[in-house]
């Protein structure tokens, strides 16, 4: 009997716990986000960007992302809207048609670093051997 005892004790903690988890990075989420940093990696070809926008997450699990590019002295801005869900360590952003499945590798306060990676294969117009390739997009953001 104690060892169920202990057995159900340990596992309703583990459940708490995951749970305060997870909505501590709700939480968190809540609010205004600058992006400081976008780092993607599309094969061989990597590319890192500063200060190119923010996100806005609210409580009823919508959002807004906004985006600012620079292209020979012209300014491109690109505002998505979309709805977000998480877990204790990932975030899911669903834009239109879009959905992103990203790692939670820092969840503070004041700062959030999530990491999406996936792998595309392309087949070749001539028939040949598809290629594949490994893609990432890693954001760094700071609490406004």
């Amino acid at each position: 009997m104690k060892k169920i005892f202990t057995s159900a004790l340990i596992l309703s903690t583990i459940l708490v716990l995951s749970c305060s988890k997870t909505k501590t990075l709700a939480n968190r989420l809540e609010g205004t986000w600058n992006i400081d940093k976008r780092e993607t990696v599309n094969g061989a070809q990597q590319k890192s960007d500063a200060n190119i926008g923010t996100f806005e997450f609210k409580s009823d699990g919508t959002g807004t992302m906004t985006i600012k590019t620079v292209y020979n002295n012209y300014t491109n801005t690109s505002v998505n809207t979309f709805y977000w869900s998480n877990t204790a360590s990932t975030l899911t952003l669903i834009m239109g048609n879009s959905i992103k499945y990203f790692q939670v590798l820092a969840n503070e306060s004041k700062k959030q670093v999530w990491e999406e990676s996936f792998t595309n294969t392309n087949s070749s117009s001539s028939g040949g051997t598809p290629t594949t390739t490994t893609n990432s997009e890693k954001y760094t953001l700071s609490k406004k």
